[in-house]
């Protein structure tokens, strides 16, 4: 079950482990922060109108769909390290 993998992944690949949650909580935090106040900073700082800040949030839906398809194979063949690190 989840203990077992949680056993594993602490005990056998601690640093691995520990980048992977470093890795996700960091993206998700950032990601989060800039997502969810850009219509904010759209509407109050940069005098968008609330109805078009839609336009302005779909280039990263756009990213967000296409990102996966097109870089996916990259991860798979130059490898996540160097994707990922540099």
């Amino acid at each position: 079950g989840l203990v077992t993998v949680a056993r594993v992944l602490f005990r056998s690949y601690l640093r691995q482990t520990v980048v992977g949650l470093s890795l996700m909580l960091g993206q998700a935090f950032f990601y989060n922060a800039i997502f969810f106040t850009y219509s904010l900073v759209l509407t109050k700082f940069y005098a968008v109108p609330a109805a078009a800040v839609g336009w302005y949030i779909l280039p990263f839906a756009v990213g967000n769909f296409l990102g996966p398809l097109l870089l996916g194979g990259l991860f798979d063949t130059v490898g996540r390290r160097r994707m990922i690190a540099g």
